[in-house]
């Protein structure tokens, strides 16, 4: 809609505005855009409405029954939305209060999990290559891997192994970092043995790092016990503590324990780890 109106126009124009007609009526009435609406109106020297004053003036002009069934339909949609909700795991605040869901409830988190892993969501291609290389020796994977309410980058089936394949410097910063430990003893906790491999572009995915991860496949599923503390290496295959400023390891081999570290012919490392 676009057209020019005179000067009694205008003037019309701002005082039915100022009568309480809305941007919206006058649009419709006179034939212009809502901008072109504002636009006359500002020229005039008029004080545009806030959304609270306009709403106000809206209800005002209203009759009882028409102010009923707006409430009736405002109340209908609240009553839809938290059904909605519900249904997508959301946590509702009880009766009484103000009706809002409760984001982040963990039954809420284990739904986002689930459905990160059907819809194979944030995939790397680090990530990707680690599970054709696992696959290729005979493991059975699972890329993003819902484990309660965290994702496993590359989940191996045969004696539980967590892979994740850590490569960008946000990887020990930011919030990532701060949920870093509580994730990790999480996943843990679910019967997991966490590996983290560092790919980056000095040390890319190499057979080393494949061989470490079949290795400890191979002795969990043996039954060798394990202690909960993660394994910390590069894509190289060797001990790592990057990002240990920054990150809380608590690791079995790498992280804050780094040192001249001996990989023997089975793959395992000796116990010559030195605390940093």
């Amino acid at each position: 809609m676009r057209r020019k109106l005179s000067d009694v126009q205008a003037r019309d124009l701002r005082r039915r505005y100022e009568g309480g007609e809305s941007e919206l009526s006058l649009s419709k009435s006179f034939g212009v855009a809502r901008g072109g609406v504002r636009r006359y109106l500002l020229r005039g020297g008029i004080r545009i409405r806030s959304i609270s004053e306009a709403n106000k003036l809206r209800m005002a002009r209203l009759s009882p029954a028409e102010r009923s069934a707006l409430t009736s339909a405002a109340h209908a949609a609240i009553r839809k939305l938290t059904e909605r909700r519900k249904s997508r795991g959301y946590e509702i605040a009880p009766s009484g209060s103000d009706g809002r869901a409760i984001h982040g409830s963990e039954e809420h988190r284990c739904k986002i999990a689930v459905t990160r892993e059907k819809r194979q969501r944030g995939i790397s291609p680090e990530e990707r290559k680690m599970d054709v290389a696992l696959r290729r020796r005979g493991l059975h994977t699972t890329l993003q891997k819902a484990v309660g309410r965290y994702n496993i980058d590359v989940a191996v089936a045969e004696g539980r192994i967590a892979v994740d394949v850590f490569g960008g410097h946000w990887h020990a910063s930011g919030r990532h970092a701060g949920r870093f430990r509580k994730r990790l003893n999480y996943i843990a906790d679910k019967g997991w043995l966490p590996i983290i491999v560092w790919i980056t572009g000095d040390y890319p995915l190499q057979r080393k790092a494949v061989d470490y991860i079949v290795s400890l496949s191979k002795r969990r599923c043996a039954g060798e016990a394990f202690t909960r503390q993660e394994h910390v290496i590069r894509g190289d295959g060797e001990p790592t503590g990057i990002g240990k400023s920054n990150l809380d390891y608590r690791a079995a081999v790498g992280g804050d324990k780094t040192g001249d570290l001996v990989r023997g012919e089975d793959g395992r490392f000796t116990n010559q780890a030195v605390w940093m």
